[in-house]
């Protein structure tokens, strides 16, 4: 058998084996870049509806404030303030729009919407039909919680969900801590 193979065989096989090992390499390059790409869109995202919702919740706060002045106030709405309420209203709602229809294109793993079962807003019944526009999200009604996350309590039930959620290996956090000294 020896004395069958020639030079020009086993370089074939050398340049085939080198080949395939090359294509193979380039492949795994090519599926780990794909994977890295789909990673970095899913942050850009998530950056995206971020910024649009903290925009919104940044102009729904002077908005409700301003408002709710102006509604307990005897003056009448000067010109000024009626403008400031327009453009605030015309920057929000774009953004949350925008948000809203970034958020069901998100994917979590598991998505979950913390609701304070004594909320003033929004209780858990009501926040599973809201939340039914973003359908893997899913509603966790903290029990007793208030309005806020009132109360060492309740901060803790929700970091405690948050590294559940993020980093399971490092739940639950600790509820004590033990000085080494």
């Amino acid at each position: 058998m020896l004395n069958r193979l020639t030079i020009a065989a086993l370089l074939k096989t050398v340049v085939l084996a080198t080949a395939s090992f090359l294509v193979l390499v380039f492949a795994l390059n090519a599926w780990d870049c794909g994977q890295r790409l789909k990673s970095t869109n899913r942050i850009a995202v998530i950056a995206d509806a971020s910024a649009s919702l903290f925009m919104a919740m940044n102009n729904l706060r002077s908005d409700r404030s301003t408002t709710s002045r102006l509604l307990n106030s005897d003056s009448p709405v000067d010109s000024e303030i009626d403008k400031y309420l327009r453009n605030i209203r015309d920057t929000e709602m774009p953004a949350m729009g925008n948000a809203l229809g970034l958020l069901p294109s998100i994917e979590f793993t598991e998505r979950a919407a913390l609701v304070p079962e004594l909320d003033d807003y929004l209780r858990p019944g009501e926040a599973v039909e809201r939340f039914a526009r973003v359908p893997q999200a899913r509603v966790v009604g903290v029990d007793r919680a208030k309005h806020l996350w009132v109360g060492e309590t309740y901060v803790r039930i929700v970091l405690n969900e948050i590294v559940r959620l993020l980093n399971p290996a490092a739940w639950p956090l600790p509820a004590e801590w033990k000085d080494s000294t």
